[in-house]
């Protein structure tokens, strides 16, 4: 159930649920040094245009979950990813099928759109680096070339770094980062699963 979010203390033994979201869950991000979980909703793909971000205290014993912010999107929402840059929470989405993939910030309760990255398809949740740049993977079909990208939140730039193959599956969580300069992912094309590391330097 999508819906559900649960939590093991004993390696998956048994489960205890600590909310339930009124629509799927599609994204979780976990602030460990603030100890607070965050988990996004929405109706991929469906008549719901909106996505809501919730929070869990994880440092208190009953862990409340708080409602952050409601954001109305205005188009159907095909992927949603959630992060955390520079001490900030952003939300990647892909709205429409026209491409457009747009990042949001969010900062006390409101959501404020920080830059429409246009013909873009992203479809790996996305690495930042330590220079807060954020690094994903675009494709528009598994029939179409798998695409590095960069965004540089400083100058607002969108870079296509390199196109890695003519086509290919990607795994949704395909994508890492080593902390220092290489990038490791996965892609799937002739029936087979292939390795690339990427030097961001």
């Amino acid at each position: 159930d999508q819906t559900k979010l649960l939590r093991s203390v004993d390696e998956g033994a048994t489960w205890t649920e600590i909310a339930e979201a009124p629509e799927k869950i599609q994204s979780i991000y976990l602030d460990r040094d603030e100890s607070i979980l965050y988990f996004a909703t929405c109706q991929l793909d469906g008549d719901d245009q909106s996505f809501i971000v919730y929070s869990v205290d994880l440092s208190d014993e009953e862990m409340p979950v708080s409602e952050v912010v409601v954001h109305d999107a205005h188009a159907v929402i095909y992927f949603l990813e959630l992060y955390m840059l520079l001490g900030s929470l952003y939300v990647l989405t892909m709205e429409t099928h026209s491409g457009i993939a747009r990042l949001y910030k969010i900062s006390q309760g409101l959501c404020q759109l920080k830059e429409d990255l246009n013909n873009v398809y992203p479809r790996t949740m996305p690495v930042v680096d330590n220079n807060g740049n954020v690094y994903f993977l675009g494709s528009e079909t598994d029939s179409d070339p798998v695409t590095l990208y960069v965004y540089y939140p400083a100058s607002k730039d969108l870079d296509l770094l390199k196109e890695i193959i003519p086509q290919g599956s990607v795994p949704y969580r395909a994508l890492h980062y080593d902390g220092a300069n290489e990038l490791h992912f996965v892609i799937r094309y002739d029936n087979e699963n292939h390795f690339f590391t990427y030097d961001i330097n």
